[in-house]
């Protein structure tokens, strides 16, 4: 029988923590919009956070961890929702369940990162964790990740 995952847990505080933060959620957003993963993103500023980092199989092991499309297509759901006023009390049962959906996508990533026996860090490798994602992924880098690395690494 699977263990319950922890879906209260560090990096979930983290990520509520982070979110709230002036700026953050339009930097968030962007990215998203241009195909990152922003779970992944705040989980590898967490790592950082932590003064740690991952090897690039790691970081693959990371993105493994999470169905990104299956939020993905949710979401675009979810919006389709928002603009017919006929459906607005589904649409914000709908937001309430993507929460739930990434909060048990962010368990994952947490129990992942947890049996991980992680190196410390360099004060400069969270830029480098974030361009071996980018790499990882086949997306380039951007200025974006000065907003993000500002907003939430201050």
């Amino acid at each position: 029988m699977e263990m319950q995952k922890q879906l209260d847990n560090p990096l979930w505080q983290y990520m509520l923590r982070i979110y709230q933060k002036e700026g953050v959620e339009a930097a968030l957003l962007a990215l998203q919009e241009q195909g990152f993963n922003v779970l992944i993103l705040l989980s590898l500023c967490w790592v950082s956070a932590n003064n740690k980092t991952l090897n690039q199989s790691q970081i693959g092991g990371l993105t493994n961890r999470v169905d990104h499309s299956l939020i993905s297509e949710f979401r675009q759901w979810r919006k389709t929702l928002k603009e017919d006023s006929v459906f607005s009390k589904i649409y914000k049962k709908a937001l309430n369940f993507e929460l739930m959906l990434e909060q048990t996508a962010v368990a994952e990533l947490y129990e992942y990162l947890s049996r991980l026996t992680l190196e410390q860090e360099n004060p400069e490798d969270l830029k480098l964790l974030l361009d071996h994602y980018s790499q990882l992924i086949n997306l380039p880098a951007n200025d974006k990740f000065g907003e993000v690395l500002s907003a939430v690494c201050d």
